[in-house]
C-alpha cells in the first residue's frame, strides 16, 4: 500500500481525521457495503445500523488495523 500514492493519500487523509485519542470522526460518509457475497459478512463489523456511532467503530478499527499491517505504532487507549 506504501507503494501507491493514491492509497497513501487517502490513508494520510482519513488518520489525520482522527481525533486526539485516534477515534475516527466524520459526519458525512457512506457505509461501506459489499459488493460480493463471498465478503457480505465482512460488512459492517457491528451489524445492521446505519448510526454515527457504529460508523465511527468500523472505521477507527480498520485504521487501527491496517497501521498495525503498515508497522504503524498504534497506542492502546
Amino acid at each position: 500500500m506504501r507503494q501507491i500514492p493514491s492509497v497513501s493519500r487517502v490513508l494520510a487523509r482519513l488518520f489525520n481525521e482522527c481525533d486526539d485519542q485516534g477515534i475516527w470522526s466524520r459526519r458525512a460518509c457512506a457505509h461501506a457495503q459489499a459488493t460480493s457475497p463471498l465478503t457480505a459478512h465482512y460488512f459492517p463489523l457491528e451489524g445492521p445500523g446505519k448510526s454515527p456511532a457504529q460508523r465511527q467503530t468500523d472505521a477507527t478499527f480498520r485504521l487501527g488495523l491496517i497501521a498495525r499491517l503498515m508497522g504503524i505504532p498504534v497506542e492502546i487507549v
